[in-house]
């Protein structure tokens, strides 16, 4: 393999990345604006408690996001 295949291969390596980084940041403002609308809509129900165990993170992650400046 040459210096050129080699860096092409290797910039489809970050092409690839980038795709999946993009992706799991998208995923992560989709779960925080679930949380944002489940609280909203009940939050007597959808305590935060609820929500962790609901979402399979900890509750403390759970009050991390709801306070977090942006969910504001």
């Amino acid at each position: 393999m040459n210096d050129a295949d080699r860096d092409i291969l290797i910039r489809k390596h970050f092409l690839e990345y980038g795709r999946v980084i993009e992706a799991g940041e998208k995923a992560k403002d989709a779960r925080l604006q679930l949380l944002l609308r489940l609280r909203a809509a009940d939050p007597e129900y959808y305590t935060q408690t609820r929500l962790a165990s609901l979402s399979g993170m900890s509750q403390q992650n759970v009050s991390y996001l709801l306070s977090k400046p942006a969910a504001s």
